[in-house]
């Protein structure tokens, strides 16, 4: 056992041991061993850091012996619509979740990597490596998703443009008022009154790289879009509607490639320049793909799967401070920590304070909350 900074390749902190062996969440974790229930080699810890050997280190949680994962598990889970992505913080909410569809006996923890909305479907990786769901959920390792969409009307070459440029959405603010409080009322401004203090909304760039799916949308190479002049569309109008004049006035389908991790973002963003999604279906993250899994079910990776994304995340790992990015997509909020499959749920976090001194800009290029910063080092 190790409670200083220098440790050794196999040495890891304590805590993450606890939580992916299925204690608790890394944040109880802590907790637990600041209060003196966690015994390492038989000596009580009460301070952190603390960095162990889970396969030569005996540790014990109140006198329970912890055996740390060996293996850990990477499940493929194809979502329905209508699904909560992970378990719903709410124990009022009877939506049914990944929790009704997923139960995998050996595993003792499955964290999600991201999230889909409710109304979306498709692919999602369900995994007990904490460092691998950090790695490919974080916007900062601009990890590509591949999405199928059906939308309103026909994206335009101008709104391609726009779109792969990248579009400002809204993006909610979270955690500002206690649950449960009361808005004050609206008052009317006496005159000379001094106005009170509004905080400005949080905008975000999303970008995305769209390519046709329907035939009769092709060019006559079979790829992309028709040309603006092309007398097929003739037929079409200007029925999208919205900022972007997006042109017909039916449905089409599309192909999205976009580094944006929250898919609610991608659909604003359609949203906004006149083509609003009806359905949308993720069919890859990073190197994986969905396939051979139907709606609702799931399965581990294939041996040929889990060398793809071992290369994938050691590039990941090495490249992940890098910000370079073909697609060149901005980081977003990231704040929400993933909920656990099956575990328990984490109490939520106090915010950060910003330290004196530092700029906007410097915070917001600090470490995202609940984000270890040992899930980027090799």
């Amino acid at each position: 056992m190790s409670s200083s900074g220098s440790t050794s390749s196999r040495r890891v902190r304590l805590q993450r041991v606890l939580a992916e062996a299925g204690v608790a969440a890394r944040k109880q974790c802590e907790r637990l061993i600041e209060t003196g229930h966690v015994e390492v080699n038989g000596e009580r810890v009460e301070k952190l850091p603390v960095f162990v050997d889970p396969e030569a280190d005996e540790i014990r949680v109140d006198g329970r012996l912890i055996k740390p994962v060996t293996r850990h598990i990477y499940l493929m889970w194809h979502k329905p619509s209508r699904v909560l992505a992970t378990p719903p913080a709410d124990d009022l909410d009877t939506r049914p979740s990944v929790s009704d569809y997923v139960d995998h006996p050996t595993a003792p923890r499955l964290f999600p990597v991201g999230t889909l909305g409710f109304e979306a479907s498709g692919l999602m990786l369900l995994t007990s490596n904490t460092k691998a769901a950090t790695l490919l959920s974080h916007p900062r390792s601009r990890v590509e998703r591949l999405y199928h969409a059906r939308v309103k009307g026909t994206p335009t070459g101008t709104v391609r443009s726009k779109l792969n440029k990248g579009v400002q959405v809204l993006v909610p603010e979270r955690g500002k008022e206690p649950p449960g409080a009361e808005k004050p009322p609206v008052r009317t401004m006496e005159r000379g009154a001094k106005r009170p203090h509004q905080n400005k909304p949080t905008m975000r760039r999303v970008r995305m790289e769209i390519r046709a799916l329907d035939p009769s949308k092709r060019n006559a190479d079979g790829q992309g879009f028709l040309s603006e002049s092309d007398p097929r569309r003739a037929g079409e109008g200007g029925g999208g509607g919205g900022a972007g004049g997006g042109g017909g006035a039916g449905n089409s389908s599309i192909e999205i490639l976009t580094s944006e991790p929250r898919d609610e973002y991608v659909a604003q963003a359609l949203h906004l320049v006149g083509h609003p999604v009806r359905k949308m279906l993720r069919l890859g993250i990073g190197p994986l793909r969905l396939r051979e899994v139907g709606p609702g079910a799931w399965r581990e990776l294939s041996r040929d799967e889990m060398r793809a994304l071992r290369t994938f995340l050691d590039e990941l790992s090495g490249e992940g401070k890098k910000s370079g990015s073909v697609m060149g997509a901005s980081r977003g909020p990231g704040k929400r920590r993933p909920r656990v499959v099956g575990g328990s749920k984490a109490p939520d976090s106090a915010p950060a304070k910003k330290a004196p001194g530092r700029s906007d800009q410097q915070s917001e290029e600090s470490e995202e909350p609940g984000v270890d910063p040992e899930d980027f080092q090799e």
